[in-house]
């Protein structure tokens, strides 16, 4: 448990005490902790509103608290806390065979700001590089997607570190760069295919997939088979039971027939891939 809290000043204070309670408490869930902890400094706050305590008292009090919240420490632990639900075990062999294929090829892309590079791979895929630092927030795709069905579903089937990089392997968007098609191309494409660009954004949202069409680059378009979504990521910055997601639909497209659209289907709501923390503290009976 200490690996995440800040260790205390050896001293005969109650509200040391009080902190080692919530350690107890939070039973080594850095979130929960950090809540506790908030809600303490709060507590004290309020207290010097009522005039229960003075300004000094106040400051000094609440140092206590202040040095145990760690933000640096929280994002490790909600790192680990990913890895540790999707963690899977990849194929070394398949592995090698990306990684020879990337060193032998050119990327077909060089856009976005952590990206080294994308990649064509057999079976209409591709592998993403990205930085190493995305690995937690990458992985849990794998788990996530293998089980949805539908339209221009976009899988995928590895995640991996190699060379201080992460080697994301996914299926290939059909088409190509909506931004590519004139203003009136976009305007001419059928409403049913707006509708299942909706439909397919949903459909992500409700299992914790995080897409963001206010890029019109990170939608594909195939005259044939409709929209793809790229760039998708899993539900894991905010932590309420259930939110709109970041990002709109871009202007670039038909306003009317999106909204024609949002109209049948509803908006898009996204919902986290972990439990909350007002699940936690439920379980918890705090």
């Amino acid at each position: 448990m200490e690996k995440y809290f800040n260790k205390l000043p050896e001293a005969k204070n109650p509200l040391v005490s009080e902190v080692e309670k919530i350690k107890q408490l939070s039973a080594g869930d850095v979130e929960i902790f950090h809540y506790l902890i908030n809600k303490k400094i709060e507590e004290l706050i309020d207290k010097k509103k009522k005039g229960e305590i003075t300004r000094e008292e106040l400051l000094k009090q609440r140092s206590i608290f202040d040095e145990q919240i760690v933000y640096s420490d929280y994002t490790k632990f909600k790192q680990a806390e990913l890895v540790k639900e999707f963690e899977f075990e990849g194929n070394n062999e398949k592995r090698n065979e990306v990684i020879e294929i990337v060193d032998k090829s050119e990327s077909i892309s060089q856009k976005g700001g952590n990206q080294k590079g994308i990649f064509d791979l057999p079976d209409n895929l591709i592998v993403k590089v990205v930085s190493l630092g995305n690995y937690a927030y990458e992985l849990p795709l794998v788990k996530i997607t293998q089980n949805l069905t539908g339209g221009n579903i976009i899988k995928t089937y590895d995640v991996f570190e190699h060379n201080d990089a992460i080697y994301i392997v996914q299926d290939k968007a059909s088409g190509k760069d909506t931004h590519e098609y004139s203003k009136q191309d976009q305007e001419n494409i059928p409403q049913e295919h707006y509708d299942e660009l909706v439909k397919l954004v949903n459909l992500y949202a409700e299992h914790g997939v995080g897409t963001d069409p206010s890029k019109i680059s990170n939608l594909f378009y195939d005259p044939q088979k409709g929209f793809t979504v790229i760039d998708l990521g899993a539900a894991t910055y905010q932590r309420k039971l259930d939110y709109h997601i970041n990002g709109y639909f871009t202007n670039n497209l038909s306003k009317e027939k999106i909204e024609n659209a949002i109209k049948k289907y509803g908006e898009y709501r996204l919902k986290p891939i972990l439990p909350t923390l007002e699940q936690k503290l439920k379980t918890l009976n705090l």
